[in-house]
């Protein structure tokens, strides 16, 4: 019953929250602020994974060619230890398939 009353003040809370300050923030919970963290983190490193592998493909690309679907297969299940790596064999690899052997 509470909650169906609540329901109703959907606009008004919503309303308060815009004109009320946030003064802390949830990374700094106790409980919270550890679990935001580290999805942040994880975000960031997915994030870099993603950035480097485009850039990547595409210097590739560049290089050789468009890229066979094997190669795209293998990149995308590449971390990114091995793409770092990568990017300093292309330099000097002769074909797609002497960088990616």
């Amino acid at each position: 019953m509470i909650l169906a009353g609540l329901r109703r003040l959907a606009k008004t809370v919503e309303q308060e929250a815009r004109n009320m300050p946030i003064t802390a923030s949830i990374l700094e919970h106790d409980v919270l602020g550890p679990l935001f963290k580290k999805v942040l983190l994880e975000g960031r490193q997915e994030g870099v994974r993603e950035g480097m592998l485009t850039i990547l493909s595409r210097m590739i690309t560049k290089r050789f060619g468009a890229l066979p679907g094997w190669a795209i297969v293998k990149l995308a299940a590449m971390p990114v230890s091995e793409l770092e790596v990568l990017n300093e064999r292309l330099l000097d690899a002769a074909s797609v398939e002497e960088l990616l052997k």
